[in-house]
């Protein structure tokens, strides 16, 4: 059997996502989204912004202070057991002050919603339907 392809070399929707897993109408409705006037441009730019500091909106400076303090709200985390922030999601509860819960949902990748849409349903439901 032939090596698998680096990571890096793969479209982003493959590499975010549990491996075989497919949704081409999905990404047809997201290729016509990124044709309209202006999204591409809004779109890269958030990714821009995040990387380049240089980039950031200064009118948003109150936001991003805002941001550096303790999340007091209660809080119920999801990620794909695929994706490739799962590592990093688990370490994050330090960063919670009020009621917090971590998921890690198996066989899903980055799109978590899309890949495994009961399960996560599930989830969030019986967050919410906690006493």
């Amino acid at each position: 059997m032939p090596p698998s392809p680096p990571p890096w070399s793969l479209p982003t929707w493959e590499y975010w996502s549990s491996p075989g897993y497919r949704d081409a109408e999905h990404i047809a409705d997201i290729k016509r989204m990124l044709r309209e006037p202006g999204v591409l441009s809004a779109t890269l730019g958030y990714y821009r912004a995040m990387f380049d500091r240089r980039k950031v909106d200064p009118g948003l400076e109150d936001l991003r202070r805002s941001m550096d303090q303790p999340i007091e709200v209660p809080t119920l985390a999801l990620c794909g057991g695929d994706d490739l922030r799962a590592e990093l999601m688990m370490d994050q509860a330090q960063y919670f002050k009020g009621e917090y819960r971590f998921e890690l949902v198996p066989g899903a990748g980055h799109f978590l919603h899309r890949e495994k849409p009961a399960e996560v349903t599930r989830l969030i439901l019986d967050w919410f339907g906690k006493p």
